[in-house]
């Protein structure tokens, strides 16, 4: 099945179809210039009444996995549980990571947004690693064990995925899939999502950049989520076309 790069593509932008609603999000981390996803969160609210309208993830390969969770947590009025349940070791070279990285990065990102929520979830985030750090609390595994939760859904949704959606790209594609009335359409996931906690970092002597993982996630529940083949579809298509087709079958079977 054929399959497209969108890296030059905005993060995200909302267009009406034939009077339907769609949402295109090509990636969960915005370009430097670029302030998009805030109104991807932001879309979840406006869509309540819709009764129906298509996500577009083809291509996502991922960023944050915050954007999508506050989307759906505007759309629903919940959090999001997938079953995921982990195991993580924080090395003290990870931990020192984040800390650069906050000291770095995060004030920027979060002037950027000017999101209250977000600053809360920043805050929280990574005073945990913080307080490890100063604790010496690191090589040591912890455990954490999640249960899932369905939500009712009366709209109908439309998501469009293909083998570009991958790691917080697939975080998404989870959390639809704890929701009712969603129609998968394309075909598999790439299955990033074995491996969690990224960190960035570079080989001393090459400056190669490395990702380092301290995860390791599992979903107990259904659909299992098998890593390098991910979510597949409910309906089989190509890449080719497909949004024009699920806007051809909403039209032809009038789908309220």
């Amino acid at each position: 099945m054929s399959q497209k790069v969108h890296k030059n593509q905005t993060a995200f932008e909302q267009k009406t179809i034939q009077g339907i609603p769609v949402l295109i999000c090509r990636n969960l981390s915005d370009k430097p210039e670029e302030n998009t996803l805030k109104y991807l969160s932001e879309s979840g609210l406006q869509l309540k009444e819709e009764s129906v309208f298509i996500i577009d993830l083809k291509g996502n390969p991922g960023g944050s996995e915050l954007w999508s969770k506050f989307w759906f947590e505007n759309y629903t009025g919940t959090t999001p549980r997938t079953g995921k349940s982990s195991m993580k070791r924080y090395s003290k070279l990870y931990l020192y990571g984040q800390k650069k990285e906050k000291d770095i990065a995060i004030e920027p990102f979060l002037k950027k947004y000017d999101m209250p929520r977000l600053n809360k979830v920043a805050k929280s985030y990574y005073g945990s690693r913080d307080e490890a750090l100063d604790n010496k609390a690191y090589d040591t595994w912890v455990v954490e064990k999640n249960d899932s939760k369905w939500v009712n859904n009366e709209n109908t949704i439309f998501v469009l995925m293909d083998k570009g959606v991958a790691s917080s790209g697939e975080d998404f594609i989870g959390y639809l899939r704890t929701l009712g009335n969603v129609v998968f359409v394309g075909n598999n996931t790439s299955g990033c999502q074995a491996v969690s906690d990224l960190q960035v970092m570079f080989l001393p002597n090459s400056n190669l950049l490395v990702y380092l993982g301290a995860g390791l996630d599992m979903n107990k529940y259904p659909p299992h989520f098998i890593d390098g083949v991910g979510f597949e579809p409910d309906i089989w298509l190509d890449s080719e076309g497909m949004l024009e087709r699920v806007i051809n079958l909403y039209n032809r079977y009038n789908l309220k």
